[in-house]
């Protein structure tokens, strides 16, 4: 192919639609006036074909590398348009560069097709495109043969953006190459979605809740185009994306069956290019529900006005379990409170436990008062409060491992402790009784 004259164009917008928008200007080479057969396009120019910019390849050290712009009238292009054939008319090879805006950190995906042109002579030989973002390389692309018509390939790379604007460039980085080499084809650019955490609050264990987990916007306004999974730090996934115009939310339903400290939560966005968005939010606390149930003691007060602390259970002998009592201050104080703790008022308590066949009681008689004097019922409007090693109901319903006990049911024992009974007895005392399941013989 020889040399043709140079024509200048402007540059043609970008047009934007439903689908992912194309970074790349004029992919498919356009030229203002198209060239009858091909033209030939020398190292420098920057304005023949609209976006683009000629240079000659670093491995030729030389300023003369040219391209030929090629019409369907010559060969079959891939797609409507010119292609390159990164050999031009000059006997030194070129390449075309095009700087694009992009987003640090974002991942892009980038799409070319390559053949030999079929004037390759002898046929069967390898041509290689070098292609490189900034000057990196990130993909080499070898085509082999020659002949009409040409047979084209689709390439796909993808890179994650390190700085705001990115030069994508394809070189013809073959050895020994002069007017024939590689050719180029309806080349595009598509960014992957990009996402914003959005905090999630403290949850109630046990307690299913939805929560809206991340934000992220992409060019593609197509709802459908797009997947999400949350990995919630529990073991547990789910995901589903809401929104429109380009602006979504990721939204799932969780369950954190037991008090702690879960995450951080990750979430995986996926576009139906294969792009993914990794979004990194908080670290969910999960506490009980109650709030009577903790903070319900002063480590500083006067052993008197405090509960005893029996918050560690372990069997001694065979069938009976022993409290053992922690300290009011000092390192262990952190336990503050006891098996069984009382609303809204802390209460003097002794612990009497027995073994009852498949089950342990622990029996508590204490003095009514603070809060639980009086007479008849509101004399014991009170409630009792749980640590458990395993998860119950409380009386809200939830699965929980510290709460307010339920009653017990004798037609279907269930897996955590409850109240048998509270009842006042002489002396002004309050005695109750609370069942721990066998199982449950752990920290409570």
């Amino acid at each position: 192919m020889g040399a043709a004259t140079i024509i200048g164009i402007s540059a043609a917008p970008t047009v934007a639609g439903a689908a992912p928008v194309n970074l790349i200007q004029n992919g498919d080479f356009v030229l203002a006036t198209p060239p009858a057969t091909f033209q030939t396009v020398d190292a420098g120019d920057s304005t023949t074909i609209p976006g683009w910019t000629v240079v000659t390849p670093s491995l030729y050290d030389s300023s003369s590398g040219s391209v030929d712009v090629v019409s369907s009238n010559y060969w079959n292009n891939e797609a409507p348009g010119n292609s390159i054939d990164l050999a031009g008319g000059t006997g030194v090879p070129g390449g075309v560069y095009q700087k694009v805006p992009t987003t640090i950190g974002l991942e892009y995906s980038l799409s070319f097709w390559s053949a030999v042109n079929k004037d390759e002579t002898p046929t069967g030989r390898n041509h290689t495109t070098g292609v490189s973002v900034n000057g990196s390389p990130v993909d080499t692309v070898t085509t082999t043969g020659a002949g009409y018509p040409l047979q084209w390939v689709q390439n796909t790379v993808t890179f994650t953006a390190s700085s705001t604007t990115s030069i994508i460039e394809f070189d013809d980085t073959t050895v020994g190459d002069t007017n024939y080499g590689p050719t180029l084809d309806n080349v595009s650019l598509f960014a992957g979605p990009s996402g914003t955490p959005v905090t999630i609050p403290p949850q109630v264990a046990g307690k299913t809740f939805n929560a809206t987990v991340a934000t992220f916007t992409d060019s593609d306004t197509t709802l459908a185009d797009f997947s999400a999974t949350i990995n919630w730090g529990n073991g547990t996934t789910s995901g589903a994306i809401g929104g429109s115009g380009g602006s979504f939310t990721v939204t799932g339903t969780n369950d954190y069956a037991s008090i702690g400290t879960y995450g951080p939560v990750v979430v995986t966005i996926t576009d139906s290019l294969g792009l993914t968005a990794a979004v990194t939010d908080n670290i969910v606390q999960v506490a009980s529900g109650v709030t009577l149930c903790s903070g319900n003691c002063t480590t500083n007060a006067p052993a008197t006005t405090q509960n005893p602390v029996n918050a560690q259970v372990s069997t001694t002998g065979s069938g009976y379990v022993l409290l053992s009592t922690f300290p009011n201050t000092g390192p262990l104080a952190f336990s503050c409170g006891d098996g069984f703790r009382h609303a809204p008022s802390d209460v003097e308590e002794t612990n009497t436990l027995t073994s009852q066949s498949a089950t342990i009681t622990a029996t508590d008689i204490f003095p009514a008062k603070d809060g639980t004097q009086g007479s008849g019922l509101e004399g014991l409007f009170f409630w009792v409060c749980f640590n458990s090693s395993q998860s119950f109901k409380d009386l809200t319903g939830q699965w929980v491992n510290t709460g307010l006990l339920p009653l017990c049911n004798p037609f279907k024992p269930g897996p955590g402790p409850c109240v048998d009974y509270i009842l006042p007895t002489s002396g002004g005392n309050i005695t109750e009784q609370i069942t721990y399941p066998a199982a449950d013989p752990g920290y409570r």
